[in-house]
């Protein structure tokens, strides 16, 4: 080996420690560098729990605190972290409390600002996510200028409809504690606003509570007038239904006259379940009315009246340009055993369009209410299933089989009565037939009664 190659084999190995010393300085620094990370994680970990530990801790003690203490504990709170470090803590605890506890947390929610962060968010920032957990923050604790706030925010036209639909949902949430707090007359004119809120849930709920609240009706009635929306109105008179005292039913009859036919219809059938004879002439108005249901709803409110009045009306239903709602009229005189307008309801079943119609919403009827109406029509159940189940059925055919095959004597005579106001042919033999075999005395004095009586009609000039 000569001089050259000699100094060649020392120069790489000089490399080859240089490059050995080199990585175990560069194992040296990463392990350095690992290890002082992780003491540092650790370190700042253990300062957020110390902070955490100490934020639960001073939270707690505000609500077992003297007014003095509190304050030195809230000053102590916000020198622990901002808003947003508190706030999870603060929900936290609120979920944990009673319902005692939670009436003062109230106050520390708007004392260390989450109250005004969560509006700041709803009115500034451009994140919906942010913005749908503000609303139900809010709604979850409560305060009743936040419903002011909720309120306004829903009514909104710009705003987005996801954080609508959590305002509706904050307003259904917080609606009954505010409505069963004590103070809550001193807030009418504000809580009367929930009905605003186009929500069967919300509406139900605020209407029940407002009902309940102590305060004489005519209190509350000059806000619950003042109301403009549909769904309001609504609302309102879910009110009148909760109170039920029908010295109040003046203060229904301006509804009758709304827009909407569902406000219309709710008005009607409140008047009629308090029988108030001061709304018949304002019922004769609604013979007519645009909306069907309107109609029906007239007929149903008339049934709870027993004057002259109120009979003549429902005759003029009987001649309702729709056929759906001839038969339904039918239908609810027959449910409410209405013996006078029997003769008008078997004329009308005698045109098949009709009979079609009724049986078709007689089926569509509960069984227990099935089994009523057909007992007070005079027909046997199993009997008109058994063989006239067509379309349309025969009622005269199903009269006259129950007059001969029913088990239940009631039923026999009832059905002869019923088939003697049909007057179909071979009635006379039917009725002698009865007199002389039926088993029951009772029919059989019932079937003589009819003959006698069709006798003197037919000598009748």
């Amino acid at each position: 080996m000569n001089h050259k190659d000699g100094d060649a084999i020392l120069m790489i190995e000089r490399i080859l420690t240089i490059s050995i010393y080199s990585l175990i300085a560069t194992i040296v620094l990463i392990l350095t560098w690992v290890i002082s990370r992780e003491l540092l994680g650790k370190l700042r970990q253990s300062r957020h729990e110390k902070r955490s530990r100490q934020t639960q801790q001073c939270l707690k003690a505000w609500l077992r605190a003297s007014e003095p203490q509190q304050k030195r504990i809230l000053a102590r709170l916000k020198t622990l972290g901002p808003v947003q470090f508190i706030e999870p803590f603060f929900f936290e605890l609120f979920d944990m409390s009673s319902k005692e506890e939670k009436t003062n947390l109230r106050e520390l929610f708007q004392s260390l600002g989450i109250q005004n962060r969560l509006r700041q968010i709803l009115k500034e920032s451009p994140n919906i996510d942010s913005k749908e957990e503000a609303v139900l923050k809010m709604g979850h604790v409560g305060m009743m200028n936040d419903l002011i706030f909720l309120l306004n925010i829903f009514r909104d036209e710009t705003e987005d409809e996801k954080v609508k639909q959590c305002c509706v949902e904050a307003i259904s949430e917080l609606c009954g504690p505010l409505l069963q707090d004590k103070e809550a007359v001193y807030h009418i004119r504000l809580l009367v606003q929930l009905l605003e809120v186009p929500n069967d849930q919300v509406r139900e709920r605020a209407a029940y509570h407002l009902a309940r609240m102590p305060l004489p009706a005519d209190k509350m009635i000059p806000h619950l007038t003042r109301l403009n929306s549909d769904s309001a109105k609504q609302g309102a008179l879910t009110i009148f239904k909760h109170w039920n005292r029908p010295e109040l039913a003046r203060h229904i009859y301006p509804y009758l006259h709304e827009i909407h036919p569902a406000i219309r219809r709710t008005a009607i059938e409140l008047l009629g379940q308090w029988q108030n004879e001061g709304a018949l002439f304002l019922f004769s108005k609604h013979l007519k009315d645009p909306d069907p249901s309107v109609r029906v709803a007239i007929i149903h409110a008339l049934l709870n009246f027993k004057n002259r009045a109120a009979k003549k009306m429902l005759t003029t239903c009987f001649e309702d340009p729709s056929l759906e709602i001839q038969a339904k009229t039918g239908l609810a005189l027959a449910a409410r055993h209405h013996h006078d307008m029997l003769p008008k309801l078997i004329q009308k079943i005698k045109k098949n369009d009709f009979r079609k119609i009724f049986f078709t919403h007689l089926k569509q009827q509960p069984k227990e209410a099935q089994q009523e109406i057909f007992h007070f029509m005079g027909i046997d159940p199993q009997i008109y299933l058994k063989y006239f189940n067509e379309s349309p059925p025969r009622y005269d055919q199903a009269l006259i089989m129950t007059a001969k095959q029913s088990e239940d004597p009631k039923l026999r005579g009832k059905a002869l009565k019923r088939v003697s106001l049909w007057n179909p042919k071979g009635l006379a033999a039917l009725l002698k037939k009865a007199a002389a075999q039926d088993p029951d005395e009772t029919v059989r004095l019932t079937a003589r009664e009819l003959l006698e009586k069709g006798k003197k009609k037919a000598n009748q000039p």
